[in-house]
């Protein structure tokens, strides 16, 4: 992209330098759900990657989980309405 390196984090890949945002775009772990690719992501109990914006919510409290259980109805739950 021809940015600035210096004083932030920067991959070194065949012999060319990336800044983090084209890092992620060209080598980084699609997201199953919307296919972005990112550099951090959780795996889904299937084994599948999410990124942030498709983590599961909890079927009570909304809030989106890094963590989380499923009942047999398959509704999701966070750690404080796991077992509610």
């Amino acid at each position: 992209c021809g940015g600035l390196l210096a004083g932030k984090p920067y991959w070194h890949e065949g012999g060319a330098l990336y800044c983090e945002e084209h890092y992620a775009s060209n080598f980084g772990t699609a997201c199953s759900v919307c296919g972005e690719r990112h550099l951090k992501w959780f795996s889904s109990p299937d084994g599948s990657a999410l990124c942030r914006a498709h983590l599961p919510e909890c079927s009570v409290c909304g809030a989106r989980m890094a963590a989380w259980s499923t009942n047999f109805w398959g509704e999701t739950f966070c750690s404080e309405h796991a077992d509610e």
